[in-house]
């Protein structure tokens, strides 16, 4: 038993001391070896986003959106309407992208 032992305890100690020495040198990567990819900004389209307009999400599709009101044959309507201007407004470094969306909420 003692032999078994003894012989497993080698081989264990035998294949640390391998993989310890036979560390590739090739197989390190730091991390200036990286690529850096650039961020690329994302391209923000006004007419095919969702807004927040008294409490409720408006999704926009190809600038428009029309939302059944209930019990009624009427919708609140959103349409954006444009005017779109693009500065940096806060300046906080990033473009901003202000325009007017125009809503009709039906009834008289």
């Amino acid at each position: 038993m003692k032999t078994i032992l003894t012989i497993v305890a080698v081989l264990l100690v035998g294949a640390g001391v391998y993989f310890y020495t036979n560390n590739n040198e090739a197989t390190k990567v730091e991390i200036s070896d990286i690529p850096i990819i650039p961020e690329l900004p994302v391209a923000f389209n006004a007419k095919n986003a969702t807004y927040v307009i008294d409490g409720k999400e408006i999704k926009l599709a190809d600038g428009v959106s029309e939302i059944p009101v209930a019990d009624s044959a009427t919708k609140i309507v959103t349409r954006y309407f444009g005017n779109e201007v693009t500065h940096d407004l806060n300046d906080d470094g990033l473009e901003d992208v202000a325009f007017l969306l125009t809503q009709e909420k039906g009834g008289s």
